[in-house]
């Protein structure tokens, strides 16, 4: 019997933050178009982006 280990949970900061727009469907019907995302402070999903820089500077005008 062996023991798995999991990895510790993700921490995210409790403001907007941009991370990978994973939705954890099949690959081949998925119907998430962009790879980048921004997040709240309690980890709902919001705006999605094509390209990472567009969502940063997004997510920098929602944390003022």
């Amino acid at each position: 019997m062996s023991i798995e280990l999991l990895p510790p949970p993700a921490e995210y900061p409790n403001k907007h933050h941009v991370r990978r727009n994973r939705c954890d469907c099949h690959v081949e019907t998925c119907q998430c178009r962009d790879p980048w995302a921004i997040y709240d402070g309690n980890g709902k999903k919001g705006q999605t982006f094509y390209n990472a820089n567009d969502a940063q500077r997004e997510a920098n005008r929602l944390n003022i």
